[in-house]
């Protein structure tokens, strides 16, 4: 007698797309509406209706509406930095490294379109939630790390570690600033190119420049018995 097949099936998958299909689905459909929405705007039912799937299967892949939006996080994280990888310090000379980290650091926040990845990540940072912490501890951490490294070795041993955190604070923070203000940007100084081919490079040559102008000014202040503290 022929068996009778009593597996089922994940809500919302078919045997052609399967639980990782409808895992997936979900994801890239919940994507777009958390970053237009927030986290406590967007609905399972609209995520669900988006993914082609029945409202069960946001519990069943993840737990919750709040699991879901985590996930979407570092999903939206992951393609950032699949998009524009950091270059390897240990290949590059530190004032490359840091040259090179600017420029990708503005491509992921300012690449033209403004993608939902980084309309939601920016949410994110600027209206922080449960999934701020884990976007802190597994992402901008470690890169903040490689970057205080690099500048660690421009600014050379003599230069406090407290010194140096600030230095590359400061780096990122010009980097954010050109996202965050954009549009008050374009209307102050509405004869700037920003339509030319590559906006992004001249802008990322000029942080870089003044960036390392900075740490080597404040390293060389140091070491003549300039500073303050």
């Amino acid at each position: 007698m022929a068996s009778r097949n009593t597996s089922t099936a994940a809500p919302g998958s078919t045997a052609s797309d399967g639980a990782a299909g409808t895992r997936a689905r979900l994801l890239e459909s919940a994507g777009p509406i958390f970053a237009e929405k927030g986290r406590d705007g967007a609905t399972v039912r609209e995520i669900c209706e988006r993914a082609g799937v029945n409202v069960a299967s946001i519990n069943y892949h993840f737990g919750d509406k709040e699991s879901l939006y985590v996930e979407v996080v570092r999903h939206a994280r992951r393609q950032r930095e699949t998009a524009y990888p950091y270059p390897d310090e240990s290949q590059t000379a530190p004032d490359q490294w840091l040259a090179r980290f600017v420029e990708v650091l503005l491509r992921r926040l300012m690449e033209p379109g403004t993608p939902w990845q980084v309309r939601l990540l920016m949410r994110e940072v600027l209206e922080p939630s449960s999934a701020c912490a884990t976007l802190v501890d597994d992402y901008f951490r470690p890169d903040f790390d490689r970057l205080l490294h690099v500048i660690r070795q421009i600014a050379g041993p003599n230069e406090p570690a407290s010194e140096c955190r600030r230095m590359a604070m400061s780096v990122v923070g010009q980097c954010v600033f050109y996202r965050v203000s954009e549009h008050i940007l374009r209307r102050l100084f509405p004869s700037e190119d920003w339509a030319c081919d590559d906006p992004i490079k001249p802008l990322a040559r000029h942080i870089a420049r003044f960036s390392l102008a900075g740490i080597r000014g404040s390293s060389r202040s140091r070491c003549e018995g300039d500073d303050d503290e």
